[in-house]
């Protein structure tokens, strides 16, 4: 492979595949779950009143994933938000490929972590409840 495969992607290719294999009983490597894209949203609120902050959160954007974000634009009008139609509202760029599992690595570093310090602290949470997990920003 003339590219440098990414360390994410080398462990997932040399320890997790064959687990899920033996695991699962999955008789081709096809049949294993994999990434196939990445995407990282951004909503700005405070863009509806100042217009440079949108400015900052596309080049924010563009530093944690090494590509520009498109800008996403409000699709109908929200008076109690003061939005109207095709104002911009938030950025969003998808990742593929190499940059993609480069990107993954830190970030999946990051929820095992936060995963692990929350596990701990909600063991005292009922069953029935639903959770959401999110990582932190990195910035």
């Amino acid at each position: 492979m003339a590219q440098q495969q990414a360390r994410l992607q080398q462990i997932y290719r040399e320890k997790i595949v064959p687990e899920l294999m033996k695991q699962f009983g999955y008789k081709s490597i096809m049949e294993v779950p994999r990434l196939t894209k990445i995407t990282l949203n951004m909503g700005v609120s405070e863009a509806v009143s100042d217009k440079k902050v949108m400015d900052h959160a596309v080049g924010d954007l563009t530093k944690i994933a090494g590509q520009k974000p498109v800008v996403t634009m409000s699709k109908k009008p929200i008076a109690g938000f003061k939005i109207r139609e095709n104002m911009p509202i938030g950025c969003m760029v998808t990742l593929r490929g190499v940059t993609m599992t480069s990107a993954a690595s830190p970030v999946v570093r990051l929820t095992v972590a936060a995963t692990t310090t929350w596990a701990s602290k909600s063991r005292s949470s009922s069953r029935k409840s639903n959770t959401r997990r999110s990582t932190p920003s990195v910035v």
